[in-house]
């Protein structure tokens, strides 16, 4: 099997009052919007401002197209797979195989010292235990301690290095919180539009890279992969839930509402991961989508188009590979199956078969965000003095006003500011530069 990993693959085109617009003037145009009389701009509007995300914000996972302002708007150019008959269960037979094809053309194009992050999930592992394997240069680094990384995340990623150290060169990267956060406020040089929270907030940022890019020529990450690797819910139980959609009569009823997934698949891949309502799981029709998943990577996936310095990152993001997934029958799924899947037991008997029990025993995902960011005095002061201006720029938007002063309260009362309001302090000083 051949599929040919292209790090320039971007499924993505941008209007400005509904005329097509070039990658490379999306920050232009995004600092014309009017602020004080824009209807649709919002604080979490940013994470969309380049890329179609599943989860942020309001599930826009299955809409072709985005507003982020009045006039700017983002639309997913991907096109639907011709037939749909990748029974699922050869698909699961065929998916160690697609792994394979992508890391052998990854690495064959860009050679040298790879750095694996690993969070101690299933990504960062499967990459780990497959250069093992292929016996290619690596350190496996796992990355603590960020602005949006609770508990849970810290012991997850250390007691995984602890694994890999026994065989490979491994270390966990304690990250500086406040230099991150600031780095991220101020740092708007680096890019032509304003960066999203996600990564950026979470230890895939700039300042991060940089320390990594000292012990490697290519920094991997395993983003990309939630859906064609099938052990993530908003594929797989997604899936499920539209094979029989007799939900939609209980939709509004407390019950439903209620059934919490994973608790619903619980595993022991999955066990630490935040429960969500089901129904955000379950769309109508999805399986009669003519494309069921417009969310393609992250930030880190396409960053390259919009920083002026390579970051020097390869992920899992592959154009065949996903239209692979797309042409995939889910008929055949049933439960015991959706619950194989969603626990990662086709990729954890490859790490357990490659890297051994250890590392296999610790590979779990998890949320990694505590959904507030702490700020020191410095990073309080400019946060504060950044969103009086914004309160300024959106002088008479009554909307985004009181966002505003919202995050001005919580900000004096508690000396932290939820990501949303971050991001805005982010691109007021995007558009002051």
């Amino acid at each position: 099997m051949k599929l040919p990993y292209d790090r320039y693959w971007y499924p993505i085109s941008h209007e400005f009052n509904g005329e097509k617009i070039s990658h490379t003037d999306v920050g232009k145009f995004f600092s014309k919007t009017d602020w004080k009389n824009d209807k649709t701009f919002k604080p979490s509007n940013l994470q969309n401002l380049i890329i179609l995300h599943t989860e942020f914000p309001d599930k826009h996972y299955s809409n072709p197209y985005f507003q982020v302002t009045d006039g700017l708007k983002i639309k997913s150019i991907i096109q639907p797979v011709s037939e749909r008959q990748y029974k699922i269960k050869d698909y699961a037979n065929d998916v160690l195989s697609m792994f394979d094809a992508h890391m052998t053309s990854m690495v064959e194009q860009y050679k040298g010292k790879y750095v694996v992050l690993s969070s101690g999930g299933i990504d960062g592992n499967m990459v780990a235990s497959w250069m093992y394997k292929n016996k290619l240069d690596f350190e496996v680094v796992g990355l603590t301690h960020g602005p949006m990384h609770g508990i849970k995340n810290n012991t997850r990623v250390q007691k995984s290095i602890a694994t890999w150290k026994k065989i490979v060169p491994a270390r966990v990267f304690r990250l500086d919180n406040d230099a991150i956060i600031k780095k991220y406020i101020n740092d708007d040089k680096l890019a032509t539009v304003p960066k999203p929270s996600i990564n950026h907030m979470d230890g895939y940022d700039s300042w991060t890279i940089d320390k990594l890019k000292n012990h490697g020529d290519w920094i991997v990450h395993g983003g990309g992969t939630n859906l064609t690797m099938l052990h993530n819910g908003w594929g797989t139980f997604r899936a499920f839930q539209s094979l029989d959609e007799r939900w939609k009569s209980f939709l509004h009823t407390d019950t439903f509402t209620n059934t919490m997934y994973p608790g619903v698949c619980r595993t022991s891949y999955n066990e630490w991961l935040n429960g969500m309502s089901v129904p955000e799981l379950s769309k109508t029709g999805w399986l009669d989508l003519p494309v069921r998943n417009h969310d393609i990577g992250c930030w880190i996936s396409h960053a390259t188009l919009y920083e002026k310095i390579d970051n020097r990152i390869l992920n899992l993001v592959n154009k065949h590979w996903h239209n692979l997934w797309e042409q995939i029958d889910w008929d055949e799924l049933d439960l015991s199956m959706t619950e194989s899947l969603l626990d990662a037991r086709i990729w954890r008997s490859y790490i357990k078969n490659t890297a051994g029990d250890e590392v296999e025993s610790e590979t779990r995902t998890g949320h990694t965000s505590t959904e507030m960011i702490k700020l020191n005095n410095e990073n309080k002061k400019i946060c504060n003095d950044l969103l009086n201006d914004s309160l300024v720029r959106f002088k008479g938007n009554i909307k985004m006003i009181s966002e505003i002063l919202a995050s001005k309260w919580i900000l004096q009362r508690f000396d932290q500011l939820p990501p949303d309001s971050i991001m805005l302090c982010h691109m007021e000083k995007f558009l002051q530069r």
